[in-house]
């Protein structure tokens, strides 16, 4: 029964890291559909912390490359209008 237990968890841990990926996608639509589906997991199981959580969401959705120039064009531009 130890083994069931440890695949749950090990699926249970890779659903929640694929659903906060899709919190970065490029559709709205799929943006809110993801959003809405990890907020039930996550209040279904109260197995993650709210640390651990902002952890893997930190460590996924990381800015990067050329995201990460275009963030930085960006902020640079919000900061000349203020």
């Amino acid at each position: 029964m130890e083994v069931e237990e440890d695949s749950s968890c090990d699926e249970l841990e890779y659903s929640v890291t694929r659903l906060v990926k899709g919190l970065a996608s490029s559709r709205k639509g799929a943006r809110q559909g993801f959003a809405t589906v990890l907020t039930e997991v996550l209040s279904e199981f109260a197995s993650f912390s709210s640390e651990g959580m902002l952890r893997l969401i930190t460590k996924t959705l990381e800015v990067t490359g050329s995201s990460k120039a275009w963030v930085s064009a960006k902020c640079a531009y919000t900061d000349s209008l203020l």
